[in-house]
């Protein structure tokens, strides 16, 4: 069987929807060489993966991850849309990719990569738009065991980066460094920060702050956010007292999402605000039960997605609110949890676990323009949105079922029939998933 194209697999559908090609595809086109070949019009929105980052740099929404596929796209681990398209950039990261972030010059994307497209880099790249470069030689070209760049912060032409990293370039650096253009240099003491190191760097009012293990000065307690003081690393002594995950800023305000329940003593949910000298937090969020999972700042706006977890393993249901000051206003409900939020001109696009917003099978990744959901991609949305347990063929027709609940854009509710070229459900379907059937 001839290779396609534009081959990639449904990571919710799984083999046996990739069966479902293959009965159905003999009656569609011929190759040249008069094979079969795979049929194209079972391409998927779904980002084929995980989106752990997004952001945008001259107008094109840039997404990362450990990604292999984006709307049909084969990519390796990044990719770009700029409004109507997806592409790859050029070959890709040859591993995951933690951190992104809109430099003055470019791109810059970290890591536990040791290949940008075809240079070899270590843990952190750049892309001018056209091609990869090395930043330096990062945190080791050639990998070093357990060695990423976590997150990126950029400060006009300076370039810092927070992971688990004890030296840069071969400068001892532990956990935090920066690059000036030509070389690094480390940012603050190896005695300032645990073993943990730092997981995300965000400036505020011209402060650099960073999350993960921070040592008092007398090194009698662990802090979880610290702030750059004339080359060292200090505790916010009235901080929070649990885990931070990320940090994200507007003017002097510095947003901290984490695992904590407390901010200077303020019930804080997960979630507060720093404004440098006094923390708050937003009301609704702590008394709604709704925790903040992701955040994206643009501009003067500030958004939020937040879901309701009534237990560790069940997600009730999600949104993405806006933030004024400490007040949230909803602005839409989604169709699951959502892990990765940005602005993209007037729409909110956002990565989750979900298929389907307000009605409209988006797959994974969707966007919010203001009035309706729709899917970020060109896709023709002709799988299903789950997994496949069983298939049979009777004539010209394909029985699947399942726990789906779409095929295309009709709702089947887990039993479908492919005619060959349209789905169609039989009576409404069941109430549940279907392990077996016989014709």
């Amino acid at each position: 069987m001839k290779i396609p194209k534009r081959f990639h697999s449904s990571s919710l559908a799984g083999i046996g929807l990739l069966l479902v090609f293959m009965f159905s595809v003999c009656d569609k086109s011929q190759g040249d060489d008069n094979q079969p070949e795979w049929d194209d019009r079972f391409n998927v929105h779904d980002a084929q993966g995980f989106v752990s980052t997004m952001t945008v740099q001259d107008s094109n929404l840039y997404v990362a991850g450990a990604l292999d596929a984006i709307d049909g796209v084969l990519v390796k681990h990044i990719a770009k849309w700029d409004g109507a398209n997806w592409s790859a950039l050029a070959e890709g990261l040859n591993q995951p990719v933690n951190a992104l972030a809109a430099g003055v010059d470019g791109l810059y994307v970290g890591g536990s990569f040791t290949q940008a497209g075809r240079v070899a880099v270590g843990g952190i790249a750049k892309w001018d738009g056209t091609r990869w470069s090395a930043v330096g030689n990062g945190v080791g070209i050639g990998g070093l065991p357990n060695m990423m760049v976590k997150s990126i912060a950029v400060d006009g032409n300076t370039v810092y980066i927070a992971g688990n990293f004890t030296s840069v370039d071969g400068v001892e650096a532990p956990y935090v460094a920066k690059w000036d253009g030509q070389q690094w240099s480390a940012v603050g003491h190896a005695q300032d920060i645990t073993t943990n190191g730092v997981v995300s760097l965000a400036f505020s009012g011209g402060t650099l702050y960073g999350a993960g293990g921070f040592y008092s000065t007398d090194h009698q307690r662990m802090a979880y956010l610290a702030r750059l003081e004339g080359g060292e690393w200090v505790p916010l002594d009235d901080g929070v007292d649990n885990a931070v995950r990320s940090l994200a800023a507007k003017g002097n305000t510095l947003y901290v999402l984490g695992d904590f329940g407390s901010a200077g003593g303020l019930t804080a949910n997960g979630f507060a605000m720093w404004d440098g000298m006094l923390w708050s937090v937003a009301p609704a969020l702590v008394s709604s039960g709704y925790r903040v999972s992701a955040i994206s700042v643009a501009g003067d706006q500030v958004f939020l997605a937040d879901l309701r977890q009534p237990n560790p393993f069940t997600i009730d249901s999600s949104r993405i609110s806006q933030l004024d000051g400490t007040n949230t206003s909803t602005v839409v409900e989604t169709g699951g949890g959502v892990w990765t939020l940005a602005r993209y001109g007037n729409d909110l696009v956002c990565y989750g676990g979900f298929q389907i917003n307000g009605g409209v099978r988006t797959g994974n990744l969707a966007k919010w323009d203001g009035t309706k959901w729709s899917p970020v991609g060109t896709g023709n949305l002709q799988g299903v949105n789950g997994y496949v347990s069983i298939l049979a063929a009777n004539g010209t027709n394909v029985y699947a079922a399942g726990s789906f609940t779409h095929a295309a854009e009709s709702a089947v509710n887990y039993f479908a029939k492919w005619d060959g070229s349209h789905w169609s459900t039989l009576d409404g379907g069941f109430n549940g998933g279907v392990s077996a059937m016989a014709v």
